[in-house]
C-alpha cells in the first residue's frame, strides 16, 4: 500500500471512530440508530460535492469545516451511475461493469479523509426502472420507480461502501465506509416523485406516500442486509403543498397517508401493508418568514410547525407503523433563507443572523439532532441566493467572502427573557473542548462579562443569568465569539 493510501485509510478509520463515539449511547441505555448528542451540523450542495473539479470539492469540504459542519450531504444519482440494463443479480453487484461509481468514490474518499461524515442521498431512477405509461411532463427518474430495483441498488451501494470493498484507484486499500444513507428526496414534491395523486371514484387520492413507503422498505432492507448498523433516513419532505390533486402534497397529508393514519386533521389508524422501516425521520422545514411563525395551512410544516409531524411520527411509533415502538431521531436535511443582497426580497443580514440562531434553538428544543444548510454559495438560480458565502464574482471581488449568516450557523446564540431580572441563554459552540462559556454584555460600546454557563460535551451552552433591562449579549469561549443578540426589557 502506498503512503498516500495508508494516510487516507488511517484518516478514514479515525473519522469513523470519532463519529461512532459521538453517536454511541450513554452507559446504561441503548440509543436508537442515528441518535447524536446535541445538535450536529452539516452542509448540502451538489455543485461542490459532486463537482468533477478536485479544487471545487476541496473548497466545499474546507467550507464545511469552517461552518462547524461534521456531515456532508452527497447526491448519488442512481440513473447516472447505472449505464446499461441489468438483471437483479447484476444490480446487486457493486463491481458490475454497468455501474460507474467513480464520482461517488472520489467525494467519499475526500470527505472521510477530511474528517467529515458522508450522508449519501440515493435518488433519480434509471428509465428502465420507471413504471410504464410515464406522463410526458414528469421529470426523468421520478415516475413510480420500482421498489424492488431500488432495493437491489441499495444492496450494491451498501456493499461498495461497507469499508471492505477494494479501492481500485488505490491498490491494497479499501473504499471508506458510508454509514448514513437517505432514501430519495422530497417524495411529496412532483419534481422528485410522480405521480403524487391518482383519481378514483371522482376524487383525488394520495399515491406517492404508499409508493414511497414500498421504496423505503426495500431500500432499508438492502442497506441493512450488508450493514446491519447503518443508519437509513427517510427522504426529507418539502414543507408546503397544494390542494388535493394539485402539485405538491402537504407534508402532514403525506406522512399521515404514509403511516396509514388517515386524512388530517384526525389520526385514524387503518390496515397498513408493509409497515415502514427506517432509522431517522427527516424533513425540510424551509420558512420564508419568521421561524417562530406557524404556517396558516394546517397541513404544512415549517420550523414552527415541526410538532405537527412529530405528532404523526409518535402515533406511528405507538401503533407499530414505524418499525416498532423505538423512538426515531429527527434530522433536518435542508434549511436556508435567501439573503439581501443580492435578493431584494431576501433577509437583511442582521435579521437573517437572528432567524438562523432562533431556528437552530427551536429545532434543538424540539429534539432535532442534525441540521444541514442547503447551499454553500448562492446557486446559479438568481432567485434563490441562500448560500453561506456570496456567489463567486467572476471579477474576483467577492471570491470566498462569507455572508454574516455564516457566523450565526457556525456559532448560534440566543437569549430569552424569563423574568424582569433573569435571562435564559442557549448556544452551540463551533467545536468541542470548552466546559464553560462566558456571557458578555455590551455597555457603552465595550463588552463586560456578566457571568458564565456550562457547556455540554456536545458543545451546547445553556443556563440562566441575572440581566435586567434591554441588553445586547454575546457568548464567548476562549477567542471564539458568537454574534450578538438583543433581548428586550420585559
Amino acid at each position: 500500500m502506498s503512503g498516500a493510501a495508508k494516510l487516507v485509510t488511517l484518516r478514514s478509520a479515525l473519522a469513523l471512530a470519532l463519529l461512532a463515539a459521538l453517536a454511541s449511547p450513554a452507559p446504561g441505555g441503548a440509543a436508537p440508530p442515528g441518535r447524536l448528542p446535541g445538535l450536529v451540523r452539516g452542509l448540502s450542495d451538489a455543485s461542490y460535492f459532486n463537482s468533477p473539479d478536485p479544487a471545487v470539492r476541496a473548497l466545499g469540504l474546507q467550507r464545511t469545516r469552517q461552518a462547524a459542519g461534521r456531515f456532508v450531504r452527497i447526491q448519488l444519482s442512481w440513473s447516472y451511475v447505472t449505464r446499461k440494463a441489468s438483471t437483479p443479480e447484476l444490480a446487486r453487484d457493486p463491481g458490475w461493469d454497468g455501474y460507474e461509481f467513480d464520482y461517488v468514490d472520489r467525494i467519499v474518499r475526500e470527505a472521510v479523509a477530511a474528517g467529515l461524515e458522508p450522508l449519501v442521498v440515493v435518488k433519480n431512477a434509471p428509465a428502465q426502472f420507471e413504471a410504464p405509461r410515464r406522463w410526458r411532463f414528469a421529470p426523468r427518474g421520478t415516475w413510480a420507480p420500482s421498489p424492488a430495483a431500488y432495493g437491489d441498488f441499495a444492496v450494491a451501494v451498501a456493499r461498495r461502501y461497507s469499508g471492505e470493498w477494494p479501492d481500485r484507484r488505490h491498490p491494497g486499500a479499501t473504499l471508506p465506509r458510508v454509514r448514513y444513507w437517505q432514501a430519495w428526496n422530497e417524495p411529496n414534491h412532483p419534481a422528485y416523485l410522480q405521480p403524487q395523486w391518482i383519481a378514483q371514484d371522482g376524487r383525488w387520492l394520495p399515491y406517492s406516500p404508499t409508493h414511497y413507503r414500498r421504496m423505503l422498505v426495500a431500500f432499508d432492507a438492502g442497506i441493512h442486509a450488508w450493514q446491519p448498523d447503518a443508519v437509513v433516513l427517510t427522504a426529507g419532505t418539502a414543507p408546503i403543498g397544494e390542494a388535493d390533486g394539485v402539485g405538491r402534497m402537504p407534508p402532514v397529508r403525506f406522512w399521515q397517508s404514509f403511516f396509514c393514519l388517515g386524512r388530517p386533521p384526525a389520526l385514524s389508524p387503518s390496515p397498513c401493508p408493509s409497515p415502514a422501516r427506517f432509522d431517522v425521520f427527516a424533513h425540510h422545514p424551509f420558512s420564508v418568514g419568521d421561524p417562530d411563525r406557524a404556517r396558516r395551512p394546517p397541513d404544512d410544516a415549517s420550523i414552527a410547525d415541526l410538532h405537527r409531524l412529530l405528532r404523526i411520527l409518535h402515533a406511528a411509533e405507538r401503533t407499530g407503523r414505524a418499525g416498532g415502538a423505538v423512538p426515531h431521531p429527527v434530522w433536518v436535511t435542508e434549511l436556508n433563507w435567501d439573503s439581501r443582497p443580492p435578493d431584494p426580497k431576501g433577509l437583511p443580514a442582521a435579521l437573517q443572523r437572528r432567524w438562523i440562531a432562533r431556528a437552530l434553538y427551536r429545532m434543538s428544543a424540539e429534539g432535532v439532532q442534525a441540521v444541514f444548510w442547503h447551499f454553500i454559495t448562492d446557486p446559479p438560480d438568481p432567485r434563490h441566493p441562500a448560500g453561506l458565502w456570496h456567489d463567486d464574482d467572476p471579477r474576483g471581488r467577492a471570491f470566498g467572502r462569507p455572508k454574516p449568516a455564516l457566523a450565526a450557523f457556525r456559532f448560534p446564540f440566543v437569549a430569552i427573557r424569563g423574568t424582569e431580572a433573569r435571562v435564559r441563554v442557549w448556544g452551540l459552540l463551533p467545536g468541542p473542548g470548552a466546559t464553560r462559556a462566558a456571557i458578555d454584555r455590551r455597555v457603552h460600546r465595550r463588552w463586560r462579562r456578566v457571568g458564565s454557563v456550562a457547556v455540554s460535551a456536545a458543545g451546547v451552552l445553556e443556563g440562566e443569568l441575572a440581566v435586567r433591562g434591554s441588553a445586547v449579549l454575546r457568548a464567548r469561549a476562549g477567542f471564539t465569539v458568537s454574534p450578538a443578540w438583543r433581548v428586550g426589557p420585559g
